[in-house]
């Protein structure tokens, strides 16, 4: 029971830093494109 409970809290962890990775992604292309629209407006 104690390695199933271990294989959940690792898969739910594996899940969460792949958020992680995809959700950082995003935000450095949001701040990319927020600089180049700023740019363009000065």
């Amino acid at each position: 029971d104690i390695d199933r409970k271990n294989a959940q809290t690792a898969e739910i962890l594996k899940k969460q830093g792949a958020q992680l990775i995809e959700f950082e992604k995003l935000y450095k292309e949001e701040q990319v494109l927020r600089k180049r629209y700023f740019n363009t407006i000065e």
